[in-house]
């Protein structure tokens, strides 16, 4: 972590990301800086169009503990940022090696066996009133007020002030401020008012359209349905011109662009890649009149010649996030000559842009993880 930005910043909770058994997740990064461990696997998540789907990510694990420190700061509005991370790590159950380690931090917040210190507001100190002489030369002088003493704040009562209990086996979690609620596995279903979810059944390779999208955007998609429910596009029949990758198919959110999916489309002027995806080998190669390609959603990794041999490619656009890339997506790119950057890349995407000898015009306004 002390190798990314911001994460080597000493002034942040960095946040490492948990299995369902509360291990770490194989993804997550781990170092020095690393502070506190939060669930990130199978995390239900709100996505554009009005429904749901579980993701994976320290993305995923950081929202428990910003949900946290919210709870901090709003019963100690006064807490500075350190006062309010000193307190989340004081509620922190241990995991992995005892105290704390570089995969874990300080553990799980967890405020059910473990006391918390609160912020310490230091008051203000009270001035003495200054007392005025009257005008009359036998005028008694104004007494000094005795400033009222300053109110130690209390510790808000969902946090309970037990000693903690090392001995106890964690059991799934149960909010303290809802003693009335029927205790619920820490995992969360995808539909809190149904079932699991069930296993799908993958479905026929076929060109279905995705309802009420506009011509362009939902026909002429092949695909196939993953074990985890989502959605990777196998192949392309339809005639594009300035084409929208899809987020949705089928009903399924689109996780990945499959190897060789648009090879050789001759239809396609423009691209522009939504939502979080991943793309595969060659998936755009030798598509003969592409000029523009939008990276618009985050795109967690694209692998090798994924946008080669693209005579005609002249612009790329990163507005949303590229991570991941292969040092050779742009071979043989001749007349790729700008690069716009307003979102995020990492140093992969620094490597393919070095290894593209036509591209002259970088324009990097935005971030850039090492």
């Amino acid at each position: 972590t002390s190798s990314f930005c911001p994460a080597h910043i000493g002034s942040i909770i960095v946040v490492a990301a948990l299995n369902e058994n509360e291990n770490r997740a194989g993804f997550s990064n781990y170092g020095n800086s690393v502070d506190v461990a939060a669930p990130g696997v199978d995390i239900v998540s709100c996505i554009p169009g009005g429904s749901y789907a579980s993701y994976d990510g320290t993305s995923m694990a950081t929202p428990h503990i910003v949900a946290l420190a919210a709870m901090i700061k709003l019963n100690y509005l006064n807490s500075s940022p350190a006062q309010v991370e000193e307190a989340v790590k004081s509620c922190c159950r241990d995991l992995g090696t005892a105290g704390w380690d570089m995969y874990y931090g300080y553990g799980i917040p967890d405020l059910r066996y473990n006391s918390v210190t609160p912020p310490v507001n230091t008051p203000t100190p009270t001035a003495t009133p200054t007392v005025r002489p009257s005008q009359g030369p036998t005028a008694t002088p104004r007494p000094t007020a005795t400033p009222k003493p300053t109110a130690t704040p209390a510790w808000p009562t969902w946090y309970p002030t037990a000693t903690p209990v090392p001995t106890v086996t964690p059991t799934p979690f149960r909010p303290t401020w809802n003693p009335t609620a029927t205790p619920t596995p820490f995992r969360p279903t995808w539909n809190p008012t149904a079932t699991p979810r069930p296993t799908v059944t993958p479905r026929p390779v076929s060109p279905t359209p995705t309802p009420g999208g506009s011509v362009g955007e939902d026909k002429g998609y092949q695909y196939r349905i993953l074990t985890n429910g989502t959605v990777l596009i196998t192949g392309y029949d339809g005639q594009g011109g300035d084409l929208n990758i899809p987020t949705m198919l089928g009903g399924y959110t689109v996780s990945g662009i499959g190897d060789g999916a648009f090879k050789g489309n001759s239809s396609v002027r423009s691209v522009r890649i939504k939502g979080s995806v991943w793309i595969g080998e060659s998936a755009f190669d030798s598509c003969s009149n592409l000029t523009r390609v939008y990276f618009d959603g985050m795109i967690t990794g694209v692998a090798s010649r994924a946008f080669a041999d693209n005579r005609s490619l002249s612009e790329i656009y990163v507005q949303g996030m590229l991570f991941q890339v292969q040092s050779d997506i742009f071979a043989n790119c001749g007349s790729l000559g700008s690069a716009y950057v307003p979102g995020m890349i990492d140093s992969s995407v620094q490597t393919a842009f070095r290894n593209c000898p036509s591209l002259k015009n970088i324009q990097i306004t935005g971030l850039v993880s090492w």
